[in-house]
Order: structure tokens, then C-alpha cells, then sequence
């Protein structure tokens, strides 16, 4: 199996979304301006080896001007679901794609406290050549189009 960003011969891609990382809390937390991040937890995730370069909190705060913050302070997690959990019981704030909270963004269980993202991965659709005009294949690639479109 082959990952990366093609073109890949024999393969048609149609892209879905692009993914958005951005800092998500709880709203237990009552984090609203950038201010208190610099009294916040940050959550690192370690385990990341997409997109690159790495939406890590240095980054983010130099994109947002953010001043004042340690960029290396807080508790470091493997996994980026086990960020999410942490961040969803209220211990700090994580980094962390849009597209894989969009349920818990929903429920409100965290929420994105500043309009300032990290760009993503894209995420595709894509089929054999050749095979991208069968009914079932455009009834899936109209499916997954109108679920990401939700997000």
C-alpha cells in the first residue's frame, strides 16, 4: 500500500476536505481570549507523524502572535485521542484535528476558544480508474461529500 500525495497511475482522487488543526478545550475551562491561554495546560500529542510540519503549540502561537506562553509546558500524550480525552475532561488545551472531534465539537463537549488553525491534511476519495462512473461508486462519493461538508 502506498500513502503520500500521488498522482498515483490507474487512480482517480477526488478531494473530500481539507483538515483544519486548531486548539479545542472544554468549555468547563471558560478559556476566550488569547490571554488565557498563557494560564492554560497545554496538551502535546507526540505520537503525530501527519501532516508536516507538525501542528505542534510552537508553531500555532508564532502563526498567532501569541507571546508568553512555555510552547513545551504541559503533559505529553502517544496518541491523539488520548489528547482529545484529556482535553475533553478539562485537563488543558490540545491541537488537534477538526475533523476527528467534529462529533464531540457537536455535543459540545469541546469547543475552539480562537479562529486560529494549523492547515491539515486533505482527505480524498478515490477509486480504480475507470470505475469512478459505476452508480455505486458515485452514490459513496456523494455520501462521503455531503458528511464531510457537514463537518
Amino acid at each position: 500500500m502506498r500513502y503520500g500525495s500521488g498522482p498515483f497511475p490507474g487512480v482517480v482522487s477526488v478531494v473530500l476536505c481539507a483538515d483544519l488543526l486548531t486548539p479545542l478545550c472544554s468549555p468547563a475551562l471558560g478559556i476566550s481570549n488569547l490571554d488565557d491561554l498563557r494560564h492554560s495546560t497545554l496538551i502535546h500529542i507526540d505520537g503525530r507523524s501527519r501532516p508536516t510540519p507538525k501542528p505542534d503549540w510552537f508553531r500555532w502561537c508564532a502563526q498567532a502572535g501569541v507571546t508568553g506562553v512555555n510552547p513545551e509546558a504541559g503533559p505529553r500524550f502517544p496518541d491523539s485521542m488520548l489528547a482529545v480525552q484529556a482535553a475533553i475532561a478539562g485537563q488543558g488545551v490540545v491541537i488537534v484535528s477538526r475533523v476527528l472531534v467534529a462529533d464531540a465539537l457537536a455535543a459540545g463537549v469541546l469547543e475552539e476558544p480562537f479562529s486560529q488553525s494549523l492547515a491539515g491534511d486533505a482527505y480524498h476519495f478515490a477509486c480504480a480508474t475507470g470505475l469512478e462512473q459505476r452508480a455505486d461508486i458515485i452514490a459513496l462519493r456523494t455520501w462521503l461529500q455531503t458528511f464531510v461538508s457537514a463537518l
